[in-house]
């Protein structure tokens, strides 16, 4: 598969940017995002779900919960939708 582009924000109220990731893989989106949220959210990732990578693909989104050890009092959800860089 061909590398594609996918911007990532917190899911919610005020939609902060996590991040642009590149992948070509489902696993490799998987492990760019783990990267991405520990540099966001300056804390450990304990755990991310699997992704399918068609799941974002061709304007559909998906809502990822991300599990961080942290002291936050609610779970932290971030969207992933394709984008383009021209």
């Amino acid at each position: 598969m061909k590398k594609r582009y996918f911007t990532v924000n917190e899911a919610g109220g005020e939609t902060a940017h996590v991040g642009t990731l590149v992948a070509s893989t489902s696993e490799e989106l998987k492990n760019k995002l783990l990267e991405a949220c520990c540099a966001h959210f300056d804390a450990e990732v304990t755990g991310i779900p699997n992704i399918d990578i068609n799941d974002c693909l061709y304007g559909k989104t998906l809502d990822v919960k991300i599990d961080l050890n942290c002291d936050l009092a609610f779970p932290i959800v971030v969207t992933i939708s394709e984008t383009w860089l021209y």
